[in-house]
């Protein structure tokens, strides 16, 4: 995750092949959507 942080303007979050959320990392981390949290535990 810190490659992403460093690196990265911009984040997608692909689910099952499709866009399920874009945004920045910062965005992103502060989501109250269960999915999205999966992704950064």
């Amino acid at each position: 995750m810190n490659c992403i942080k460093i690196t990265s303007n911009r984040v997608v979050l692909l689910i099952d092949g499709a866009c399920y959320a874009e945004g920045t990392y910062e965005k992103l981390k502060k989501s109250d959507d269960k999915k999205i949290n999966q992704f950064f535990e």
